[in-house]
């Protein structure tokens, strides 16, 4: 066959795949090929000579079953409008405003939606996903998809203030994928991932996740010794998604906020650390229990006062419950009361009438997966006080079983599948300490729905456990999975918590501290 004649030259060259499909008594293929112009061919080749001589060809090859398989870029030509293709739309909007943190602390905010986190994304494997970046900002945004295999040039080019662009990519790889703004060719990049403009992108094997296998505790009913039995739990489960970042700022205000402090990213000095963009936001129920709950008890007895920033609401009716001259220099720093995180209302008419402080909440035994990424720039190694961690995967992977700690490297990600057997307060915490007293802890309370709140009394571990699960924040609960036999629905307990969880650029809270 006189190839040359047959195929249409193009001035590219693109990954291409070749079915090889072995019979018996034969060691040729028969297949489509669909070339970029109307030709198509179909016979026995010989594929040392197609070898040779498809150099300089863009070819589509279409598998016997009718399985198209094109390259990445193709994607960009897929109209998602058709109810033919999986296909997932997504409009993010680039905004930069002054956020005022649940510290206290007002900060420039860049984000996408006014949203800290950034939207959480989720797909299954092998559906197609369209981005568009809107620039409603003053500022050079683009974004950045780590779920993608596409060239970056221009796809996650620079994109002007009033302007947008869009593109499409195959989310191939099931895991959990950063997305982030590069800003301008990468010029400022580590300003506005850090301040705000990261989000996750949830792909889901499209064989669904495995059923999960723990170590149980069981009790020899002969002699009355331990031992451990395999127990197995199936796929489905309650999913949590935790970001973990840090917050770089300026100690000083510009103008009316703290502004991103390069020189602290560079020396790994970071004001805050922060899970879903909230300094020591989940640790409600431990804040609200002695010590921490004694008169006078402030930020700077957690952490270091001169890592405190500048009083932001000096001469206002904040000043006495938000300020205080911590490091004894004669200046205010903004140095919170630990009461104003765990008194529903206290800031009600900041924050709204929850507490800034909450918890995530299931119930002994269940099934419990955390979607866990850090796009921080320090190490997270991720571990629950009192658990253990029943597996590790990182996309289709399964890492490891039954251990006590996993490092998430930056810009790294993890999938925990943990059932808690005993009901109880556990912290899963950063146990790097530096950034463990920076922020990055949380408080999971696991309940016991066999005990009955009304025979606590005044045992408040008993107030805090009896009953059935019913507070988690907002910005901790995913999308639900398209697949059967995936997500447990936990709408029934979630409760807004999270900056831009009710208005864009304003934290809001109705979740409950215990």
């Amino acid at each position: 066959m006189d190839w040359k004649n047959q195929l249409t030259k193009t001035p590219y060259v693109v990954l291409f795949i070749v079915l090889i499909a072995v019979g018996a008594g034969t060691s040729s293929t028969l297949i489509t090929i669909t070339l970029t112009g109307d030709v198509a061919i179909e016979g026995d080749l010989d594929m040392t000579n197609f070898e040779k001589e498809k150099q300089g060809y863009a070819l589509n090859l279409i598998a016997p079953d009718g399985l198209q398989l094109i390259p990445e870029a193709q994607a960009q030509a897929i109209d998602c409008s058709s109810s033919k293709v999986n296909c997932k739309e997504v409009i993010l909007t680039a905004q930069v405003k002054t956020v005022l943190l649940p510290t206290g602390d007002p900060i420039e905010l860049m984000s996408f939606d006014g949203q800290y986190p950034a939207p959480t994304i989720r797909v299954t494997e092998g559906d197609i996903v369209q981005i568009t970046i809107v620039n409603d900002g003053p500022k050079i945004h683009s974004i950045d998809h780590h779920g993608a295999q596409l060239s970056a040039v221009p796809n996650f080019g620079p994109v002007l203030p009033g302007q947008e662009q869009t593109y499409t990519f195959v989310a191939a790889n099931p895991g959990v994928f950063v997305y982030h703004c590069e800003a301008n060719n990468v010029f400022g990049l580590d300003e506005h991932a850090l301040q705000g403009m990261t989000g996750m992108l949830i792909v889901d094997p499209k064989s669904g996740y495995e059923s999960l296998t723990i170590n149980a505790i069981v009790i020899d009913t002969v002699d009355s010794n331990f031992d451990t039995k395999r127990q197995k739990f199936n796929s489905k489960a309650k999913e949590f998604s935790l970001l973990y970042s840090e917050w770089y700022l300026t100690t000083e205000l510009s103008g009316d906020r703290h502004v991103y402090d390069k020189s602290k990213m560079f020396n790994k000095d970071p004001t805050y650390s922060h899970v879903n963009g909230v300094p020591f936001g989940y640790l409600g129920t431990l804040l609200s229990v002695s010590p921490w709950n004694g008169d006078g008890i402030r930020l700077s007895d957690v952490i270091p006062p001169e890592i405190l920033l500048d009083c932001a609401v000096e001469d206002t009716p904040l000043e006495e419950a938000l300020c205080n001259d911590s490091d004894n220099d004669g200046n205010l720093e903004n140095d919170p009361l630990i009461a104003v995180f765990t008194t529903p209302g206290v800031a009600g008419e900041l924050f709204g009438p929850g507490s800034i402080g909450t918890h995530l909440d299931v119930n002994k035994g269940d099934h419990v997966r955390f979607f866990v990424l850090n796009v921080g720039d320090r190490q997270v190694p991720w571990h629950i006080v009192g658990e253990q961690i029943d597996r590790v995967a990182i996309g289709d992977n399964i890492m490891a079983e039954g251990i006590q700690t996993w490092n998430v490297a930056p810009y790294s990600d993890a999938i925990f599948d943990v059932v808690f057997e005993q009901p109880g307060v556990y912290a899963i915490v950063n146990h790097d300490y530096s950034s463990l007293f920076r922020g990055h802890a949380s408080i999971m309370v696991v309940h016991d729905p066999d005990m009955d709140p009304a025979s606590c009394g005044e045992d408040v571990l008993c107030i805090v456990i009896a009953g059935e699960a019913k507070n988690n924040p907002s910005n901790t609960l995913p999308p639900l999975s398209d697949l059967r036999n995936t997500s447990i629905d936990q709408t029934e307990t979630e409760c807004t918590w999270g900056i831009g969880a009710e208005t864009p650029n304003a934290f809001t809270t109705e979740c409950a501290p215990i």
